[in-house]
C-alpha cells in the first residue's frame, strides 16, 4: 500500500452521520500488480468490528482499569500500614 487519502467526506445534517471516502494506492517497485493481487490485498483488510465485540472490548479494559486499582489499593496498604 503506497497511499490511502481522504477524498469526500459527507455529513447527514438530520442524523449527524458521517461517510467517508477513501482513495487507496497499491504499487509495487518491482512489477505491475495484476487485479487479482489487488483484490487479495483489499479482502485483508481489518473488517469493522461487530457490536458485540466492541462491547465485549469495553468489558475487558474496564476489567483490566478495575484489576489495576485494586493491585494499587493493595500496594499503598501495604505500603503505609507497614
Amino acid at each position: 500500500m503506497e497511499e490511502v487519502k481522504l477524498i469526500d467526506d459527507f455529513t447527514n445534517t438530520k442524523t449527524g452521520r458521517t461517510s467517508n471516502c477513501f482513495r487507496i494506492s497499491y504499487r509495487s517497485n518491482e512489477r505491475s500488480l495484476t487485479d487479482d493481487e489487488i483484490n487479495d490485498l483489499q479482502a485483508r483488510r481489518p473488517a469493522k468490528p461487530s457490536p458485540r465485540e466492541l462491547v465485549s472490548a469495553v468489558i475487558l479494559v474496564a476489567l483490566l482499569l478495575c484489576g489495576i486499582a485494586m493491585y494499587m489499593v493493595m500496594f499503598m496498604t501495604v505500603v503505609y500500614c507497614s
